[in-house]
């Protein structure tokens, strides 16, 4: 079920708003190169969590800077 509902995010991002999954599978691509994980690329549940973590991090990173900052050491 996961699975199926999980296709459908990615293909509806990939028809409604081209450049961002664009530019979030080019994170998807370099994230999977650093963990060596090619399953990222062909499992959509997994492609799903990981955008999501993506942003959590992206947002947790605006409401505190100071974890940007301390990340980058």
């Amino acid at each position: 079920m996961f699975s199926h509902a999980s296709r459908f995010l990615i293909e509806q991002l990939q028809r409604e708003r081209k450049e961002q999954y664009q530019a979030i599978f080019a994170q998807l691509l370099s994230k999977a190169q650093e963990t060596n994980d090619d399953k990222l690329l062909s499992n959509y549940y997994l492609q799903v969590l990981a955008i999501v973590e993506m942003n959590t991090q992206h947002q947790n990173k605006q409401k505190n800077p100071n974890i940007a900052r301390t990340e980058k050491k």
